[in-house]
This record gives structure tokens, C-alpha cells and sequence, in this order.
């Protein structure tokens, strides 16, 4: 209660990065969260692409090589 009663704004350093959060601290757990899982679910879409491009080239390779 009391981090809630006296925070307005919150810097947060994670990655070398410096984030700047508006709000008191239970804000700031729940908008530090939902950003996590932003990032996480953006992780994934590259992952998935990053895949389905490797499989591509190696499809397209095999082809040439025939």
C-alpha cells in the first residue's frame, strides 16, 4: 500500500533499456506485465516466420538440386 500511496511514475531498467511507466506501483506491475507478454508474443510470430522461411529455402533448394 504504502509504494502505491506515494509512486506517480516508475523508470524501469530491463535490457539496457530504460522504460518510463505512468501510475503507482500495482500499475505498474499490471502494464510491466501485459508488455512482457507483447514482447513474448512477438518472439513467437518471428520464431514461427524464422521457421517457416527455413523450411521454405530448404524446399526451394531441394527442388534445384533434382
Amino acid at each position: 500500500d504504502f509504494l502505491n500511496t506515494v509512486t506517480t511514475d516508475i523508470i524501469h531498467l530491463h535490457d539496457n533499456k530504460l522504460h518510463q511507466y505512468k501510475g503507482n506501483f500495482a500499475q505498474f506491475e499490471e502494464m510491466y506485465e501485459q508488455r512482457r507478454r507483447e514482447v513474448n508474443k512477438a518472439y513467437d510470430k518471428f520464431e514461427k516466420q524464422l521457421k517457416a522461411a527455413k523450411t521454405s529455402t530448404s524446399n526451394a533448394k531441394q527442388k534445384a538440386d533434382k
